[in-house]
């Protein structure tokens, strides 16, 4: 209603009213508030209260009033029949409850059709509709409602103060009202309250409202409880309020005692009491005004109130406990509750005082024999703590020193310095107890500095102060050597340490000096106003020291600070409180600049860039001390396990620097990335998109990325009333069965985080269509969920088919299978001890890769699918169900049998496959096991490995690499060498572009194996460094060596198409292609790395890429290249075969072009084989045997690709052959002369076949010289003499027969079309041949004089005179330089 202090007339008619409250709850709301009636300017508003007894229509008026019987306008937009709305725009007829006016035929103007409520200004408008009166009813009846409920109480019983509760109800006729009361200690017991004693109850009736009051006077304790007032006027459900009152009683403290003194090892207790109505009475214990600090020594007990239940009471009763006390337990202990806002001020009333005094005792005293001071026979006593120790004078040794040394031997350290971090007037002490003979002499040293007149084995400081922080060690040394302890770091927790330093504002040095000798004075003054001062809660200032430094003073604030009961010290606030007080001295020191607080003995917040703009924060710690933070990962910060660390450095004399961090862990791979993106997004649709988009390559997930999936996954548990969500839920756990086995080992926790996610899945599963059962299958998991009421529970039989993937599907839990892989019967009592509904989950799972069992015991492995089943309470709890009187059954599809078959549960506390309570009911016998088990879990048929049980982790296989790698490297190595040397033999293939780039490619494949070589290496050496290069550089070489096969693939198309040599670019085709075949793989490997440089040393793996960079940085390159080189041997064959070529040019195409690229292809095709089986070999999910025979594979197959290689270089040229034959007949022992003389025949025949290149490097269609045919005999195919089509004078060879170059030469004219002969190659062949006859001569003159004649001989001077006879006759044919001008003038032409 609207509020007027003046009535309605103060609003005209222009008041709105949108809704009036008229019932006690949010229901009861007044629906259909959509009419204003203002008689005589009084605004009402009308509505059906919904839910408030029978119904009946309300007009209620501005001013609070309710009229019952006032006319009712209703638009009909909408309407309300029976509890419920009706739809728009419908007539509204009888049946109305009573005291409803229903108007029929009623119209409101067109604009207020569409949302009459919204527009209820209209009043005027409105009542000009046409209204007929359908029912008219005057009995009208309306239940009791709270308008005001009671208010809360919170009174103390000392103040004897009154309690007063109100209660306001309306409805008709009037509510009898009625008070309850109901005390904590009975919560199911309320008693009625009647006026008298300390009750009052007043009752006032004003404009159809009932106010009732309860008065309580003189409060106490005991009236702590609930009050209740209920209105009933004969509705079915009656208005109650309830107001609470709460009395406190001043709490007490009790302490044993004021003073007490105990010697020196001795022990004493410690006891307070407190008692008090307030349940926050938690005592805590300082001593000397700090927190005691439990240890080993001292102990605490009993700090938490206790409610009495016969009093309604807190009591607390501590106690502390000192063992063996010791000098530093000197001080005052105080015992004092937290400050209780009822109760302020509180602290000095509930805060009580002992002093505990410790006598020291001098155990070299107390322990000399009578009649003598020490111990020590022949040396001097040492007080210890609880002993003393003898220094023994040379030649002595024995704890007393009452023996002679006999044998000697150097110190040997029993006890070494250990760290320890005290509280600021603490006790430490350092042991050094050493073994040799003489006794060795023991020096202690801090921070490498020796420590004067300390030589017993215990150091001992008393009162740590800040300054005997450091590193402790000690030295021990005789007659037979010296031995050197490790540090030992001691630490003050309480204690933190900030400098600020101050500098003058004038320039000259001296000046500065002077002035701040003053100020250090100042500063002395000013230490009497800040020593004790907070600067931040729990932390105040309890030294200042000021050191002047060159030309500043450095002010250093030793801050105590507080710290938690797990040793966490809390320096929040800090800074910003010293730089205030610092901000002080400033002000009172004027022409001083003061710097900005930083930490002296530690370092303060900073942040380090993880990648992108993610960063992680360092909080502040003290020197020495290590950081530990989370890895930034979204939502997910907590939960993911991965941490990153950084160590504050310093020696406490200098500032403490932050040191390199270590942030390994959290420089996520791509996938663990995309998932903490992903968890930022605070969209539980897009994250569970994401991590089911990345889990679909779960198989290459490490354990970082396993930890971060699974920490995602559990925060969407509580989204799974999502339909996509909860599908790609589903997903992602059946994605993570692929994680590989070793992660899981490595993080055993994640496996275990999947299973309870399935839990979660199984206790909150939603169900459609208001059905009770529901099923959800993926191919490696499924569960059938169902609600049951136990009453109704016969038993229930589950079964598991598989498909014929041996996977799950929609079909697998059907139970309509006659040879299930698996199958639970329910007994008939499972539930009988179950209160309410039950949620069934039945569940099964094809592999055991979630289930890491522990190292101990047996090795069991799994040998059916597994099954599952829980019971879980109407609210998602699971039940422990266990010690079944009558078992489950369980069957299992066995497979793969040998040892002894067990029927078994997995046990998560041992995280073992467990027999207990399991029955097997056979052996497996037909591959079926039957077994009976007493309790729930997750079961399966397993086999134990027979014989003598094995330590350590039961895994896979890992990979190890086999010798026949080096083995076959090594000798492919040496066969290539041979096949390098061959192509140098060769001076054609050595200064053409094909020799070069075969030569270049050779020496690239030897690299590669020694690149082979060094990679397996480094997997044996297991060094992470070692190993990342040898990867990159396999990487890379690899790389290189299938460029430089697309480099002999391009070479044949550019021969062939264009020809080498036809202008700049072709000539230079070499020097290209080395740049190109070198630098490209550069930039691949290095984005590659950059992207994902974790995966070049993978432990347990070949030392080569892995996982991603191997499929995107190598794989899918390396696949490219190749099919670019085999589309260009395609190319280049379809040239050879389409174009058209004379005869000549098809003798060169069969015998030059052509055998060369088949040699290629083959040679391609063969390593494309060979490195098939190397990547397969050397992957790091191939092990065991397959990954040996792969290997030995590999192996074989590397040494047959090199054979290849050297056979192909001996086939493609005859001097290589002819070199290589002399020297094998060298080497047996033959005479190679005559081989040697054949070769010359055979050269010298076959240069007589040349015939040119077209000008645009194409095979010619005519010959240019006459020469003598050659026998099919002779023709040598890949003539090493014939030049080469890309040779840098760009001559062509060919062979044809002598009546077609007769014909060519003597009927067809040379023209433009002829072929561009190079004379200048023909002049330097003359040349060759005149030397080559007169070599010739040479030697057949020297065979005469040393052998005699032969009719052999003879005939072979024959034959070598008629060649010469030709030879000249050829040399008599028009010069050379006629012949050049006029192909030049053809050309010009």
């Amino acid at each position: 209603s609207v509020p007027s202090d003046n009535g309605c007339n103060d609003y005209g008619n222009n008041a709105i009213v949108t809704c009036a409250i008229v019932c006690e709850e949010d229901t009861y709301r007044l629906y259909n508030s959509m009419t204003t009636y203002t008689p005589n300017g009084l605004l009402r508003v009308t509505g059906i209260p919904q839910g408030c007894g029978d119904g009946g229509w309300i007009s209620l008026c501005n001013d609070g009033t309710i009229d019952l019987n006032a006319p009712l306008l209703l638009c009909n937009e909408f309407g309300y029949r029976g509890g419920r709305l009706l739809p728009p725009n419908r007539p509204l007829y009888g049946r109305s409850p009573p005291g409803t006016y229903y108007f029929n035929d009623f119209e409101c103007p067109n604009e207020y059709l569409n949302d009459c409520e919204a527009n209820i200004t209209f009043s005027e408008e409105c009542l000009s509709g046409n209204l007929e009166y359908i029912l008219q009813c005057f009995d009208v009846q309306t239940s009791s409602q709270l308008i005001q409920p009671p208010l809360n109480f919170t009174l103390l019983q000392e103040n004897q103060e009154t309690a007063s509760f109100s209660c306001v109800f309306t409805g008709y006729p009037q509510p009898q009202i009625s008070w309850t009361f109901t005390s904590p200690a009975n919560p199911n017991n309320s008693q009625p309250i009647v006026s008298g004693d300390q009750y009052n109850i007043v009752t006032i009736v004003e404009n159809m409202t009932y106010t009732s009051t309860l008065n309580i006077s003189n409060v106490m304790f005991s009236n702590t409880g609930t009050y209740s007032c209920i209105g009933v006027n004969g509705a079915p459900v009656p208005a109650v309020g309830v107001g609470n009152l709460t009395v406190l009683v001043r709490p007490t403290l009790t302490l044993t005692s004021s003073l007490r003194t105990i010697n020196e090892t001795e022990s004493t207790s410690l006891s307070c009491q407190v008692e008090g109505s307030y349940p926050g009475l938690r005592v805590t214990w300082l001593k000397d005004s700090s927190p005691v600090i439990p240890n080993s020594r001292i102990t605490l007990s009993g700090l938490d109130p206790i409610l009495d239940i016969n009093t309604g009471l807190y009591n607390t009763n501590s106690t502390l406990n000192i063992d063996n006390a010791a000098v530093a337990d000197n001080g005052t202990y105080s015992c004092l509750t937290p400050n209780i806002p009822p109760f302020n001020p509180i602290l000095d009333s509930l805060a009580e005082e002992i002093v505990i005094i410790v006598q020291v005792r001098n155990e070299c005293v107390i322990q000399a024999p009578d009649g003598q001071l020490s111990p020590c026979v022949q040396g001097y006593c040492i007080d210890g703590d609880n002993s003393y120790f003898c220094q023994c004078f040379d030649d002595y040794t024995g704890t007393n020193c009452d023996q002679q040394v006999t044998t000697t031997e150097p110190p040997r350290f029993v006890t070494e310095p250990a760290d320890q971090r005290l509280l600021l007037d603490g006790r430490a002490t350092f042991s050094c107890i050493v073994t040799g003979q003489p006794q060795p002499r023991i020096s202690w040293f801090k921070n490498g500095d020796e420590i004067p007149s300390e030589i017993s084995p215990n150091l001992i400081i008393l009162d740590v102060q800040p300054s005997d922080r450091g590193v402790y060690s000690c030295s021990a040394t005789n007659s037979e050597g010296s031995i050197q302890s490790r540090g030992a770091l001691l630490l003050i927790q309480n204690v933190a340490q900030y400098i600020s330093f101050v500098t003058s504002s004038r320039n000259s040095t001296r000046r500065k000096r002077q002035e701040l000798a003053p100020l250090e004075m100042a500063l002395a003054e000013a230490r009497i106003q800040f020593i004790g001062r907070e600067v931040a809660p729990g932390a105040s200032i309890y030294a200042i020291d000021g050191v002047i430094a060159g030309s500043e003073l450095q002010i250093i604030f030793s801050v105590r600070v507080p710290i938690t009961s797990t040793g966490a010290v809390i320096t929040d606030g800090v800074t910003d409180g010293l730089n205030d007080v610092v901000d002080e001295v400033a002000m009172a020191n004027p022409g001083f600049e003061f710097s900005t607080v930083q930490r002296f003995d530690g370092c303060l917040p900073e942040s380090t860039t993880v990648f992108g703009n993610v960063n992680i924060t360092w909080p502040e710690i003290g020197t020495a001390e290590v950081a530990n933070v989370a890895c930034p990962c979204g939502s997910i910060t907590d939960t993911t396990g991965l941490y990153g660390n950084r160590t504050c450095g310093g020696d406490f004399v200098s500032i403490g620097v932050w040191e390199t961090p270590d942030i390994r862990q959290c420089q996520y791979n791509d996938e663990s990335r995309r998932l903490c993106q992903a968890a930022a997004l605070n969209n539980p649709l897009a994250e569970s998109v994401v991590l089911s988009n990345v889990s679909n390559n779960a198989e290459n997930f490490g354990a970082d990325t396993v930890n971060i999936a699974v920490s995602l996954l559990e925060s969407l548990g509580e989204f799974l009333e999502d339909e996509d969500v909860f599908n790609n839920v589903l997903d992602t756990i059946n994605n993570l069965f692929d994680v590989r086995d070793n992660v899981y080992e490595e993080t055993p926790e994640s496996a275990s985080r999947v299973l309870s996610s399935i839990d979660n899945v199984a206790a909150n599963v939603p169900f459609s269509n208001n059905s009770n059962r529901t099923t959800v299958a993926r191919p490696q998991f499924a569960l059938d969920i169902q609600v049951v009421l136990p009453e109704n529970f016969n038993g229930l039989t589950f079964s598991v088919e598989l498909n014929s993937d041996g996977q799950l599907d929609d079909n697998s839990l059907s139970g309509d299978s006659t040879s299930p892989a698996g199958s639970l019967e329910l007994p008939n009592d499972l539930l009988s001890d179950v209160i309410g509904s039950a949620r069934l989950a039945f569940g099964t799972l094809t592999g055991d890769s979630l289930f890491v069992q522990s190292s101990t015991g047996p090795t069991r492995s799994l040998r059916s699918i597994i099954l599952s089943f829980d019971v879980y309470s109407f609210n998602g709890t699971k039940m422990i169900v266990s010690n079944l009187q009558t078992p489950i059954s369980l069957s299992f599809e066995v497979s793969e049998v040998t040892g002894n078959l067990l029927c078994a549960f997995w046990d998560e506390e041992t995280s073992r496959f467990s027999t207990e309570g399991c029955t097997k009911m056979n052996d497996g016998e037909e591959g079926i096991l039957n077994c009976e088990c007493d309790h729930l879990s997750f079961f399966g048929a397993v086999e134990e490995e027979q014989g003598p049980t094995t330590e350590g982790p039961t895994s896979e296989p890992e990979y190890e690499p086999q010798a026949i790698i080096f083995v076959g490297c090594i000798i492919a190595l040496f066969i290539v060498v041979l096949a390098i040397i061959s192509h140098l033999i060769s001076a054609s293939l050595r200064n053409s572009h094909e020799g070069k780039i075969l030569v270049t490619s050779h020496l690239t494949l030897i690299i590669l194996y020694i690149v082979i070589i060094l990679a397996t290496a480094a997997t044996y050496a297991n060094s992470d460094g070692f190993c990342g290069f040898s990867s990159g550089v396999f990487h890379y070489i690899s790389i290189v060596y299938f460029m430089w096969i697309f480099a002999e693939g391009l070479y044949y198309v550019i021969k062939l198409r264009y020809g080498i040599g036809g202008s700049p670019l072709t000539r230079r085709y070499f020097i290209i292609m080395l740049i190109l075949c070198w630098i490209l793989p550069v930039l691949i490997v290095l984005i590659s790395v950059a992207a994902g440089h974790e995966y070049y040393a993978l432990d347990n793996a070949f030392c080569r890429p892995q996982q991603y960079p191997f499929w995107y940085g190598y794989i899918i390159p390396i696949v490219i290249i190749y099919i670019l080189a085999f589309v260009c041997h395609i190319f280049s064959i379809f040239t050879l075969i389409l174009n058209p070529m004379n005869s000549a040019e098809t003798t060169v195409r069969k015998q030059t072009t052509l055998p060369h690229l088949v040699v290629a292809i083959i040679l391609h095709v063969g390593f494309g084989i060979v490195w098939i089986f190397a990547l397969t070999g050397t992957d790091y999910s191939v092990v065991g045997a397959p990954s040996t025979a792969t290997q030995y594979i590999f192996g074989f197959l590397l040494i047959i690709h090199a054979i290849l290689v050297f056979v192909f270089t001996l086939v493609r040229t005859e001097k290589t052959r002819n070199a290589w034959r002399s020297f094998l007949n060298r080497a047996t022992g033959r005479s190679a002369k005559y081989e040697i003389a054949a070769v010359s025949e055979n050269i010298y025949q076959q240069k007589e076949e040349a015939i040119g290149l077209g000008s645009s490097g194409r095979f010619s269609r005519e010959g240019s010289i006459k020469k003598k045919p050659l026998d099919s005999d002779d023709v040598q195919p890949l003539n090493e003499e014939t030049p080469d089509i890309d040779d840098d004078k760009h001559v062509d060879t060919a062979f044809a027969t002598k009546e077609e170059k007769e014909t060519k030469e003597t009927k067809k004219p040379i023209t433009s079309d002829t072929v561009v002969v190079n004379l200048e190659a023909q002049e330097d062949e003359e040349d060759d041949e005149k030397k080559m006859i007169k070599k010739r001569k040479t030697k057949e003159e020297e065979e005469e004089v040393e052998t005699p004649s032969t009719e052999k001989k003879k005939k072979k001077r024959k034959l070598i005179k008629e060649e010469e006879e030709e030879v000249k006759i050829r040399l008599e044919t028009p010069s050379t330089e006629k012949k050049k001008k006029k192909i030049k003038q053809e050309q010009i032409d």
